[in-house]
């Protein structure tokens, strides 16, 4: 058993030794500073771990998840955000980092480190989701930064004919004997879109309506949709005012 002594020897001569190597012992506001400065960095990446699994929530909920999976597993990939993906996983390391720096975080193991940062990002999204502080976040990133708004992605989800998926306005609908309504996409180009009772329709056909399709092609320009759904965002129409004259 090591007595007090010998405790206080040893530690003498530890001051002793870096005294003679003429180093000087940081002031205890240096060790006071870092335990805050990775408990703030632990409760940022936190907020921005929780912001980036709400977004992806938001984006997912608002992509039609379901429908897309049903048909093929290609388009559902591309429903996918990976940069919030990316973002989420990168905060989670970095939370959990700055965790493990903390006086006592040396007691975490690294599966609970993660797993508290993941529970923890999880529950504070779910939360920002359903009081609306995600929309908010995601109308300000239309404006912002685009690229990662939920519009953006939707754009990018539907915009894809070859895969069957359209979105644009209703420019005509022609209630013949194989109904179809004319749709002018994105870019101006116009396309005939052909329902029937097997159709899907989850909005009332109207002119002008922005909705978006989902189908599979029957030549160029035409699609014979499975759904029609309401548009998500605005599509600028070039042509309204012409095409809609009688």
């Amino acid at each position: 058993m090591t007595s007090k002594n010998e405790k206080t020897s040893f530690t003498s001569g530890i001051i002793d030794t870096i005294e003679k190597q003429g180093k000087k012992p940081l002031p205890q506001w240096v060790f006071i500073a870092k335990t805050w400065g990775f408990w703030l960095l632990f409760g940022l990446s936190i907020l921005l771990g929780a912001i980036s699994i709400s977004v992806i929530g938001y984006i997912l909920g608002t992509s039609d998840m379901l429908i897309v999976l049903r048909d093929h597993f290609g388009g559902s990939l591309k429903a996918i955000p990976y940069f919030w993906l990316l973002f989420f996983i990168a905060f989670t390391i970095i939370a959990s980092w700055g965790l493990e720096h903390t006086p006592k975080g040396y007691k975490f193991t690294l599966t609970k480190l993660i797993g508290i940062n993941l529970i923890s990002s999880i529950i504070l999204g779910g939360a920002f989701y359903l009081v609306g502080i995600t929309k908010v976040i995601d109308d300000d990133l239309e404006g912002r930064i685009p690229f990662l708004s939920s519009q953006e992605h939707h754009r990018a989800l539907w915009d894809n004919p070859m895969e069957g998926m359209l979105q644009g306005r209703i420019l005509r609908i022609h209630k013949e004997v194989e109904p179809f309504f004319e749709l002018e996409d994105r870019r101006g180009e116009s396309w005939h879109i052909y329902y029937n009772d097997q159709t899907m329709i989850r909005v009332p056909l109207m002119e002008t309506l922005p909705v978006r399709i989902k189908g599979v092609s029957r030549g160029e320009k035409m699609l014979d949709a499975t759904d029609v759904l309401p548009g998500k965002a605005p599509i600028p129409l070039r042509r309204q005012s012409q095409v809609l004259q009688p």
